[in-house]
């Protein structure tokens, strides 16, 4: 069916449908925080929205905490999924 439009109409595609798409994974990667506090909450936008949602979802009683590169002062912390609680998993090194 493309083909056929630009055979009839003579170009492409608009450059409006070659623009990056923000997804819901991109919302989440530059928003979310280990830690909310009551300013995040604040703010309305559907953005903010879907993280606190997001947030909400986490179990947070355990911290899974990557050190690996503890010698350089670099130490990365995430709060366990809803799935690693069922199924039991425990990450000891």
């Amino acid at each position: 069916m493309c083909l056929l439009a630009v055979g009839f109409y003579g170009k492409e595609k608009s450059a409006q449908d070659k623009l990056p798409v923000k997804t819901d994974q991109d919302t989440l990667r530059e928003g979310y925080r280990f830690i909310r506090t009551e300013e995040d909450d604040m703010n309305p936008s559907w953005e903010q929205r879907l993280v606190k949602r997001y947030y909400d979802k986490l179990f947070k009683e355990y911290c899974i905490a990557d050190m690996s590169h503890y010698k350089t002062g670099k130490i990365g912390l995430r709060w366990r999924t809803e799935k690693e609680v069922i199924s039991g998993k425990v990450f000891m090194w």
